[in-house]
C-alpha cells in the first residue's frame, strides 16, 4: 500500500475523530398536553394571593423528528396576585425525560402565555440552549389541557 496514502488516511481519520461537533438551531412548534394537580391558593396578609402550581406535561411537536417530540416533563411554579387585581406574575421550571432516557430541564414564565428557556440537562441536552414562547390552548376535557409552543434550541 502507498505510504502517503496510509498516512493521508491516518490524518483523515484523526481529523474526524477530533473535530468537534458543531452546533444546530432547531426551530419548531407543537403543543404540550398538560394533567394539573390542583392549584395551592395562599391568601397572604397584604391581600395578595401566593398560589403553587403542578403539572405533568407530555410535549408534542408538529415535527416527529424534533428533540422536544414526546418528552415528558414535571413542571412546577408560582404566581403572585395582588390584592384588587386578577392578573398574576407567574415563573417556574420544569424537569423531564426525553424518549432515550435524557433528563432535559426548562424554565418558563406567564399566565396564560409567556416565555420557556431550555435550560440544559444530561446526555443530548447537556450544552443545549434555547427559547420560545408558548400561549394557553385551552382544555382539551377529562382533566386534560394544552399549551401551544414554539421557539429555537440549539443542540451542541
Amino acid at each position: 500500500m502507498n505510504e502517503r496514502f496510509v498516512f493521508a488516511m491516518v490524518g483523515l481519520f484523526a481529523m474526524a475523530v477530533t473535530t468537534p461537533a458543531t452546533a444546530e438551531d432547531i426551530t419548531g412548534t407543537g403543543e404540550a398536553i398538560i394533567v394539573a394537580a390542583p392549584p395551592v391558593e395562599t391568601e397572604l396578609p397584604d391581600g395578595s394571593t401566593h398560589i403553587e402550581l403542578l403539572t405533568e406535561e407530555v410535549l408534542m411537536a408538529a415535527d416527529p423528528s424534533h428533540p422536544f417530540h414526546r418528552v415528558s416533563i414535571t413542571c412546577c411554579g408560582n404566581c403572585t396576585v395582588a390584592a384588587g387585581e386578577t392578573a398574576a406574575s407567574c415563573a417556574g421550571g420544569c424537569t423531564g425525560q426525553d424518549p432515550d432516557g435524557d433528563i432535559i430541564t426548562l424554565t418558563w414564565d406567564g399566565q396564560f402565555g409567556g416565555g420557556w428557556t431550555l435550560t440544559g440537562g444530561s446526555g443530548k441536552w447537556a450544552n443545549a440552549s434555547g427559547e420560545g414562547q408558548w400561549r394557553s390552548a385551552g382544555m382539551m376535557g377529562a382533566g386534560f389541557s394544552r399549551n401551544e409552543w414554539k421557539g429555537t434550541i440549539r443542540m451542541e
